[in-house]
């Protein structure tokens, strides 16, 4: 089904080695599944597919602490606060430059002494999000993923489908009532592989 499949095979082979870079770090707790070999390899498709979910979702909260804790006010900070319009806070923030901060709390009472009461929530973020080391060694390691987003929840929908045609045959067998339901089936599957395919 998705082995002619470009991008599917791309995403095997990009979790493959992203398993085997990580392997032994501090990062393996959000290492993929095994990657199953060819006589077995739609065995984990579920996992796989679901894995993926469970990362974009790991990565649409935001708390990276599980990775790593520590921020850093560094260059790639200061660049970011330039290229969105705020070269002022910026140049403030050069007193910080190099410093490794426990933690977020730690890094918001800095940037609070630095920069007064008035700092703005959005400038926040843009610091928070670029000076969490456990953010960027997820993004290093992960930031792959956000390239198949998309595909993911084509896949995932296409393994519901097939889920549900697996369940109906255990359950009831074929016959050829359910001719007509199969019909339906295999028309959303066909529209939905076409649009991943």
């Amino acid at each position: 089904m998705l082995e002619p499949c470009s991008t599917w095979q791309s995403f095997v082979s990009q979790c493959s080695f992203t398993k085997k870079m990580i392997i032994q770090t501090d990062l393996y707790f959000l290492a993929p599944p095994p990657i199953q070999k060819n006589n077995a390899r739609y065995m984990n498709l579920e996992q796989l597919i679901k894995w993926a979910q469970n990362m974009f979702n790991y990565q649409a909260k935001g708390d990276f602490s599980l990775i790593d804790p520590t921020h850093c006010i560094d260059q790639l900070v200061l660049s970011q606060l330039q290229i969105v319009g705020y070269s002022l806070i910026a140049d403030d923030l050069t007193k910080l430059l190099d410093k490794v901060y426990p933690d977020k709390p730690t890094l918001s009472q800095a940037l609070v002494q630095t920069l007064g009461q008035n700092i703005t929530q959005p400038i926040q973020n843009i610091i928070f999000e670029h000076a969490d080391l456990g953010h960027r060694a997820f993004l290093d390691k992960f930031g792959w993923l956000n390239n198949f987003e998309n595909v993911i929840d084509d896949y995932s929908q296409l393994m519901q489908v097939i889920g549900i045609a697996k369940s109906c045959v255990k359950k009831e067998g074929l016959n050829r009532q359910k001719h007509q339901e199969f019909k339906q089936l295999t028309d959303v599957t066909h529209s939905v592989s076409k649009s991943v395919l």
